[in-house]
């Protein structure tokens, strides 16, 4: 019979550890999956919609300064070019620091 040595509660701990960490990331990768989707026929995975200070709706897809806005029921063809709302001039969002609506 093999004798425990007293790492044996420790190297418990560490293996509960990584697979918390790792049922974590898996969780948060399932979420981030889930909010995306598919724009019908275009095959363009749109994460979220966004609602100006001005009331325009856009779509859009990437992240961060990869972003591409669409006004809502644009045509794939027309995004928005630049970075400010085509109807009021203000800064569209370009960050994590931004609220999605």
């Amino acid at each position: 019979m093999a004798r425990r040595t007293s790492s044996d509660p420790w190297r418990r701990l560490a293996l509960l550890t990584t697979a918390a960490g790792l049922a974590a990331a898996v969780v948060a990768a399932g979420a981030r999956l889930a909010r995306r989707r598919t724009v019908a026929g275009t095959g363009i995975e749109v994460q979220d919609s966004y609602t100006c200070g001005c009331g325009a709706e856009y779509r859009m897809t990437g992240v961060d300064r990869h972003r591409v806005f669409w006004p809502a029921g644009a045509d794939e063809s027309d995004p928005v070019l630049g970075d400010r709302c085509p109807s009021c001039d203000a800064p569209l969002p370009a960050g994590h620091e931004t609220a999605i609506r």
